[in-house]
């Protein structure tokens, strides 16, 4: 399992495996209405889990922080695969998800990825993803596969795999390209929509509201004319799928780039030891010196973390190479 942990989102990340802006299909503006751009109260918190049990209509999903257990109904709720609007259909037993309510009442159900990479066809036509990072290959099934964000898969192609798999299989349910990353200038806000004008790719438009494709905590700020802000793009269709201030960060952003969740066992300088919804994982830090960030601990070591407390594992693109994160107690709910 350890080896699909390099694959794995967050890291899998949906915001950092985003592509250049020449991946985007050349065509007209497309108006469109991003994913989650509703700004939720106060005591509104996201949270993760994994999907414990799933019928037609419910999916039970047991809290990665709290360990409770919530009931979606699946024919109400807003089902997205990472960024991308999605249905019931793509969900799977075991899939790590997030799920948060917004201030309108609606609730939400983001799948995460399993695995990300580089698509290869090997000998007859057969697909494998490929991290170029850690030179790791696992066969990806194809046939039925629904695919997002593009109109067919191509050999080098970036993408995110959605459904279940282990170390050596991937059990998919949708296969995406990964969003496009592009930084934009607010040009109008007028009666509901957004336009958004960039540096080489173009104008395009939304709904307007509050900017953020994630669950989070406090009240987003509503978008303002010359606001700089970065948009996350449909590669495909040009359909913008999320907006984001240029100026956020948070834990929520990480939550969407961890790469492994779960409860501290044992820790020392070069690995870790996490008790998982999946069950025991051993990370590696040998030749990592990882960062960790720990409210109240500043200069904290790995070795210094306390056994039984949550972690967030995040393998990163650039220096330092990993972070990790822990969490603060689980607010209790009033």
């Amino acid at each position: 399992m350890n080896k699909l942990l390099k694959y794995a989102v967050p890291g899998i990340g949906l915001l950092s495996l985003l592509v250049p802006s020449s991946a985007l299909a050349q065509s007209p503006p497309v108006a469109s209405t991003p994913l989650a751009m509703t700004a939720m109260r106060h005591a509104c918190a996201a949270w993760e889990g994994h999907i414990a049990t799933l019928t037609p209509a419910v999916a039970t999903v047991t809290m990665a922080e709290s360990h409770k257990t919530a009931a979606i109904d699946l024919l109400h709720a807003a089902v997205q695969a990472g960024l991308y609007p999605a249905s019931s259909a793509i969900l799977r037993q075991g899939e790590r998800v997030l799920t948060w309510t917004d201030n309108l009442g609606q609730v939400h159900l983001m799948a995460l990825p399993v695995a990300r990479g580089h698509l290869h066809q090997a000998a007859g036509g057969r697909w494998t993803l490929i991290s170029a990072k850690h030179g790791t290959d696992v066969p990806l099934p194809t046939a039925g596969v629904p695919i997002a964000g593009t109109s067919q898969l191509a050999q080098g192609q970036r993408v995110m795999v959605f459904g279940t798999g282990d170390s050596s299989h991937l059990h998919p349910s949708l296969i995406a390209a990964v969003p496009t990353r592009l930084a934009a200038t607010v040009q109008s806000v007028k009666a509901g929509r957004v336009t958004l004008q960039t540096v080489r790719d173009g104008v395009f438009t939304s709904a307007a509201g509050a900017a953020f494709p994630f669950p989070h905590t406090g009240a987003a700020p509503g978008l303002q004319e010359a606001q700089q802000v970065k948009i996350f793009v449909n590669p495909g269709t040009r359909q913008v799928l999320a907006i984001m201030p240029m100026h956020h960060r948070g834990r929520r952003m990480h939550i969407l780039q961890h790469n492994a969740y779960g409860q501290l066992i044992a820790a020392t300088s070069d690995k870790l030891r996490l008790k998982t919804a999946w069950g025991e994982e051993t990370i590696s830090l040998k030749g990592i010196t990882p960062t960790v960030v720990w409210p109240g601990h500043p200069g904290a070591t790995v070795a210094q973390i306390s056994v039984g407390l949550p972690v967030l594992v995040h393998f990163l693109a650039k220096s330092p190479d990993v972070v990790v994160r822990v969490l603060p107690p689980v607010p209790s709910s009033s």
